[in-house]
């Protein structure tokens, strides 16, 4: 099977064994600690990758933790 830079991607998030929570607080503090400029360009990989900027897959957590911690 000839795979992409796509499917590579996935395959190599699919077999990585690092703990969601810790690759989650990686990503998180890059973005946060990085300068407008580099923001930009995360959203525009984010974007490439899942259709979504970085600033708006975190709005999405989010607003999901908000209706988790009203019970919803």
């Amino acid at each position: 099977m000839n795979m992409n830079l796509y499917n590579h991607i996935l395959r190599a998030m699919e077999t990585d064994d690092a703990p969601p929570d810790r690759i989650t607080a990686k990503l998180k503090d890059t973005y946060v600690n990085a300068a407008p400029d580099a923001q930009a360009v995360i959203d525009d990989v984010f974007i490439s990758l899942t259709g979504w900027s970085f600033a708006t897959l975190l709005d999405k957590e989010r607003v999901q933790d908000d209706a988790d911690s009203d019970g919803w």
